[in-house]
């Protein structure tokens, strides 16, 4: 076994487990010996369902009672409320993983789990007791029949709707599929409206601004109105808002589970799945693409001397001022603690006439660098040794490297050396035969 990004251990066995462990379940260290296992930390319940999925083999999700949604710890005490029946909230975090992983397997720490938990690991459980925990619920879901588990025996599940919908038809398979895949759910749902009522005419109006037709609403919600000129629509409507209802939540559940809740950059899972499809893109397109890696000089002392608080205030502004000087296209990414990357990026090529890849990258990257040392941090106060700085690598693919792996490691090795010339630099320069040419920004860019 190897250990992955993230602190996981991944399994090179085809049938590996991937357990994904939210909050403190005192389980990680146990379960770390184990093989067959790929382990992942997870933050938050919503990180958990961006990691289901993602990857071969069953997934099973471990929350502990501190992060499970809606247990009242807004004092951050992280207290458990008990094992009594889960919130409403604990629901939809079942059924956003249900809709990211049909197939995980959703486990609780304690002593017992209600639905929707699929089961209990105690907390002082052994590592041989944990593994059989764990494939007894794989085993009661992989075998056809199983009591609790299969689909065909068990009694048919409330909705969790307003209203009662229609049963599945055929027709909704497509809008299944288009919502599972990302993709816009209204057209596919307007046509099977369509082919029910027999009436082509039907339309969705957004807004509540038309007049007439049926109102399309949610739980209190409207997102438009159902229009049909030769026949009333109005049984549909309430249909409709359910699948726009979805799609709405499928969309942020998604978006949750890209970005970084701290300070709203894209996380490391985004940039690792958008830098080699914008590279292949770059490929295609024979454009190039420049990656700046940076990270806060001296971070750890500002969050020592002046609280996490404060060191907060600095990540959350430094990706609001790198978001003042990128183009639109651009991607700031928290890929670890204070250290960022930025994807530079023109699918539509440059926007400004005359503008030059990279001369123009490294006009954006001194801009930033001189707005951090111009910045007041508010927290710091009057005690601040004195002007922010960052220290960085830029390298521009197809130049510096033909990979996304390669491009990370170039502008990570010229942050190192941007590091080493005494950090407040930042360092670029086209690869070689000879070796890199290296130059750095000037020493004090606040000046």
């Amino acid at each position: 076994m190897t250990r992955g990004r993230g602190g996981s251990v991944q399994s090179s066995g085809a049938e590996a487990l991937r357990v994904v462990l939210v909050g403190r379940t005192g389980l990680e260290r146990t379960l770390r010996g184990q093989s067959g296992l790929e382990l992942i930390r997870a933050g938050t319940t919503l990180e958990a369902i961006g990691e289901a999925g993602s990857g071969p083999g069953r997934t099973v999700v471990v929350v502990a009672p501190d992060a499970e949604p809606g247990n009242g710890r807004s004092d951050g005490s992280g207290c458990d409320r008990g094992d009594g029946a889960p919130p409403e909230e604990v629901g939809e975090f079942a059924q956003g993983l249900r809709m990211a992983d049909p197939d995980a397997v959703l486990l609780r720490v304690g002593k017992s789990a209600p639905p929707p938990y699929d089961g209990a690991i105690a907390p002082e459980a052994t590592g041989r007791q944990i593994m059989a925990a764990v494939e007894s619920v794989r085993g009661t879901s992989d075998e056809a029949g199983s009591a609790g588990r299969a689909e065909e025996s068990a009694p048919p599940r409330e909705s969790a709707v307003d209203a009662p919908v229609e049963a599945i038809e055929c027709g909704d398979e497509a809008i299944v599929r288009c919502a599972l895949a990302g993709g816009s759910i209204l057209e596919r749902a307007l046509e099977l409206i369509r082919r029910r009522t027999g009436d082509p005419s039907v339309r969705f109006v957004p807004g509540a601004g038309e007049r007439g037709g049926a109102a399309v609403v949610w739980r209190g919600r409207r997102f438009g109105t159902l229009v049909g000129e030769r026949s009333d629509p109005s049984a549909h409507a309430g249909w409709l808002g359910c699948w726009l209802a979805l799609e709405r939540q499928q969309e942020q559940l998604r978006r949750s589970a890209l970005t970084d809740f701290l300070t709203g950059a894209w996380n490391r899972r985004f940039f690792d799945r958008f830098l080699r499809s914008a590279i292949e893109s770059a490929r295609n397109d024979r454009r190039s693409l420049t990656l700046l890696i940076f990270d806060i000089d001296g971070f750890k002392t500002y969050n020592d001397r002046f609280g996490h608080s404060a060191g907060d205030e600095i990540l959350v502004q430094s990706v609001r001022l790198m978001g003042s000087v990128i183009r639109p296209d651009d991607k700031v990414c928290r890929i670890w603690g204070d250290e960022f990357a930025v994807i530079f990026h023109e699918p539509r090529g440059p926007r400004e006439p005359g503008s030059k890849h990279p001369e123009s990258i490294n006009d954006i990257a001194r801009r930033f660098q001189r707005q951090i040392c111009e910045h007041r941090f508010p927290k710091l106060g009057q005690e601040a040794p004195g002007p922010l700085t960052i220290s960085g690598g830029l390298a521009t693919f197809p130049w510096d490297a033909g990979d996304a792996d390669e491009l990370i490691e170039v502008a990570d090795q010229r942050a190192c050396q941007s590091k080493r010339q005494g950090k407040n630099a930042i360092t670029f320069g086209p690869a070689g035969e000879g070796g890199s040419v290296c130059e750095a920004f000037g020493t004090d860019p606040c000046e």
